[in-house]
């Protein structure tokens, strides 16, 4: 099994992050008030990244765009539609990231495959996904770690 370069950054940050915590810099009181407010956060941004990883594993975002392109039957306005509606309900119920990361790519394939330029298409929903997630605390994680500051309203 190959170490990806990102999994060695997020390990030597955790290294230094301990080194903080056990030279005091960073005292053990204030580490645990942290790791207390910033850990189920963690735990949610884990489940949701492998839950999206599952869904790209499976191919249910090339599935779905497949779909699209059926139901579009070569109109392009329709089409975009379905991708407005694809980009929206990728990002409410998985992530801003799934979004950008994973469906904008399947979107741009599916827009390729039909012969019509991907700029719409791609813009759209990184733009949707964008948006949606300011008004939902779950699908962008700067507002999971703000909503405490921010009260318990919507």
């Amino acid at each position: 099994m190959r170490i990806g370069t990102g999994t060695g950054i997020v390990a030597g940050l955790v290294v230094v992050a301990l080194g903080c915590v056990l030279t005091g810099f960073l005292p053990r009181t204030d580490a645990g008030a942290l790791g207390e407010r910033i850990a189920p956060v963690l735990g949610f941004v884990v489940a949701i990244t492998i839950v999206a990883e599952l869904a790209r594993d499976a191919a249910v975002f090339d599935v779905v765009s497949q779909r699209l392109a059926r139901w579009g039957r070569g109109r392009v306005v329709v089409l975009w539609a379905l991708v407005v509606v694809l980009a929206v309900v990728s990002t409410v119920f998985l992530s801003l990231d799934t979004t950008a990361v994973i469906v904008t790519p399947v979107v741009v394939v599916l827009a390729q495959s039909i012969g019509v330029s991907p700029l719409p298409f791609a813009l759209a929903t990184v733009w949707l996904a964008n948006t949606a997630s300011l008004a939902l605390p779950v699908s962008n994680l700067t507002n999971l770690l703000a909503a405490p500051a921010m009260g318990e309203g919507p």
